[in-house]
């Protein structure tokens, strides 16, 4: 068994939608094992199939494209179209921050506002143009996004607010208020003219969540154990949904108005089915209470934020979990999708904000699947041929498929993060300017195997460090439980990546 055996067992890899629970691969030239861990590979030695594994295992790396770092309290945050808005949240009294910031998705901080008063709740609307802000008290801070300029500010005369929420249709701002007020409903459908168009339950009642439907015709609410559903236009109450058996932290929608989730601190989310009220799924696998939950604005995905420090992304008609993200050392407490659904940002208690690649556009995905169906061997690749954004898993999983089945006469791809363009050059290597650590590394392991007659080793590397050594991972076999005994000795190969 040598490299040509692996590298169709890797093609093999790359085409199967579910990867194997185990995977060992005993190569005899050169001398080494192969094995999976949680999706990633790693060899027994240094060989010249190092570079095979490094594109591998970019491929499955950490779709965090972003942390976003600027505020001293809690964090909560949200996406407007290429605009990602920040605030702390639920800050100790002494403290008196009541900044929030308008951030770019490469990270750059393009404008820091001032409220005025320390930000108690937060709500970004359903079209992406405004964000709602308030202390417990009041009043009610409207900016438009991305701007960040005022809009309106909407005084509160009972104050104890909890939680905020838009109607889809952008006209009505809902007040979730403490147990001893009702909730309120705003028509800020004028937002120069703003008014309390109807109160909503009453005390004792306990508004901490709060979601319109998708038709802006009903109310739910979440605060103790009960899901809650009233009627915006008269106020009253229409469903008392029981399930949790701790207190409702966080509530959402779906788009097309089928489904509502509710998050809860004995660790689950059920699922609600809004024409019959009922319990249709109950999800579980966090660690922690759930703070946050969110559907994509396709449907396809919800995502769920946790005390665990993990947001997970669930398939909405399977409900199986999709993808774990982790990176954040304390809890989420806010989840949200950009508008097209490929993207998430996370809000924390470890005071920073991330954003995290989780998808592709529609289109992009029917490009890409129809490029991986078939050899690219002597092709001219450009892609996305579109404004789709791409990331570098995305490029990592071409750069293999090109390595298995064949490599392009000519290449370009555009990447969103990190922001560069990857082309071939006259010479056929592939190459950017991106500063990016794993990118290069990426490109330099295929650019090693693409051509196999130019020695490589470390030395040869730019020196502007734009393709440096990625970290590796590498330990003998015998340390990996199942693994077979090795009486081989170390290989000695020049390492090729």
């Amino acid at each position: 068994m040598g490299v040509a055996d692996f590298t169709r067992v890797l093609a093999h890899l790359l085409a199967a939608k579910v990867l194997p629970k185990e995977f060992r691969m005993y190569l005899t030239t050169p001398n080494l094992v192969i094995w999976m861990n949680r999706g990633e590979l790693f060899a027994s030695g240094l060989s010249e199939v190092d570079s095979l594994l490094t594109l591998w295992n970019a491929r499955r790396g950490s779709s965090c494209v972003q942390t976003l770092k600027g505020h001293s309290g809690d964090v909560v945050a949200a996406m407007s179209g290429d605009t990602v808005v920040t605030t702390p949240i639920y800050l100790s009294m002494k403290d008196s921050e009541s900044l929030f910031k308008l951030w770019d998705p490469t990270g750059k901080c393009r404008r820091t506002c001032n409220n005025g008063a320390r930000v108690h709740c937060f709500a970004m609307s359903k079209n992406w143009a405004m964000v709602a802000l308030c202390k417990s008290s009041g009043p009610i801070n409207v900016y438009h996004v991305p701007t960040g300029e005022l809009l309106t500010s909407l005084a509160i005369e009972d104050g104890g607010i909890q939680a905020l929420a838009f109607s889809p249709d952008g006209t009505k701002l809902a007040l979730g208020k403490s147990a001893l007020h009702p909730l309120e409903v705003w028509d800020i459908h004028d937002v120069m003219h703003s008014e309390c168009i109807v109160k909503v339950g009453m005390p004792p009642c306990y508004f901490d969540a709060v979601e319109f439907t998708a038709d802006s015709m009903k109310l739910v609410t979440g605060g103790d154990q009960v899901l809650r559903v009233y009627d915006v236009a008269t106020g009253r109450l229409d469903h008392k949904l029981r399930g949790h058996v701790g207190n409702i932290r966080s509530v959402a929608c779906s788009p097309d108005g089928s489904l509502v989730a509710s998050g809860s601190i004995d660790r689950t989310i059920n699922i609600w089915h809004s024409k019959t009220w009922q319990c249709v799924q109950t999800l579980k696998g966090h660690a922690h209470q759930v703070l946050s939950v969110a559907f994509a604005p396709d449907g396809k995905t919800l995502a769920s934020g946790s005390g665990d420090g993990t947001a997970v992304i669930w398939d909405t008609t399977t409900w199986q979990r999709v993808q774990t993200l982790s990176g954040h050392t304390r809890g989420l407490q806010s989840v949200a999708y950009s508008p097209n659904s490929c993207m998430l940002v996370t809000g924390s208690y470890d005071s920073t904000a991330k954003l995290w690649a989780i998808g592709r556009t529609a289109a992009f995905t029917a490009e890409f699947s129809e490029l991986c169906s078939r050899s690219a061997a002597a092709a001219d690749i450009s892609l996305p041929s579109d404004d789709s954004p791409a990331f570098l898993s995305d490029l990592a999983t071409l750069l293999l498929h090109f390595l298995t089945t064949g490599v392009p006469k000519t290449f370009e791809m555009r990447l969103s993060h990190p922001a560069c363009t990857v082309f071939s050059d006259d010479r056929g290597n592939l190459v950017s300017d991106a500063s990016d650590p794993t990118l290069g590394a990426s490109l330099h392991a295929f650019n090693c195997r693409s051509h196999p007659s130019v020695k490589v080793s470390t030395s040869n590397l730019p020196p502007d460090n734009r393709f440096v050594r990625a970290p590796r991972v590498s330990s003998t076999p015998s340390k990996f439980p199942g693994t077979r005994p090795s009486s081989r000795s170390t290989p000695t190969s020049t390492p090729l990546y």
